[in-house]
């Protein structure tokens, strides 16, 4: 379990971290090559746009985790408490429950993507937008986690609603 937890931070962590840091050098890479040295370096901005795309669903796990995502509390902070863990139980179903069934449109997408290159780098357009899986499974194992603690909460078990 130790290890599960090792590799979830770095990915939710460690990896935007560096995916930033690879944007900012790409793109400085870029500015210079174009205003400096009067000559585009087209690949800096392949390398500065995919990992933007990481970066993006990363940060979504990371703001999910750390339940800092944006919400509208107005009807939920005048129910009852056991109210608010049938709301909880409902939102979270819905949203494991939605990525779960697009997991085949999921998986047809990579497999049809793997075989086509980026324009200037080549790589795999798969490997450059398989982030959204990354957030897929993230997403749908941390909310199935949160369902089934809501339902204990609804139960009366003593437990804690979290990340």
């Amino acid at each position: 379990m130790r290890i599960i937890k090792k590799i979830i931070r770095f990915v939710e962590e460690t990896l935007p971290a560096l995916l930033l840091l690879t944007i900012f050098i790409s793109f400085l890479l870029g500015v210079f090559s174009r205003y400096i040295l009067k000559s585009s370096m087209m690949w800096t901005q392949e390398l500065s746009l995919y990992p933007y795309v990481w970066l993006v669903f990363l940060g979504a796990c990371y703001c999910d985790r750390e339940n800092c995502n944006i919400t509208f509390p107005l009807v939920y902070d005048i129910v009852p408490e056991k109210i608010r863990h049938i709301f909880h139980i409902i939102g979270d179903a819905l949203i494991a429950f939605s990525l779960i069934a697009v997991i085949t449109s999921t998986v047809e997408f990579y497999t049809y993507y793997m075989d086509r290159p980026t324009a200037i780098l080549r790589i795999p357009l798969g490997i450059c937008y398989f982030a959204f899986a990354v957030f897929q499974i993230f997403t749908i194992f941390r909310y199935i986690h949160r369902t089934y603690i809501s339902i204990s909460l609804l139960l009366g078990h003593k437990n804690e609603r979290g990340g």
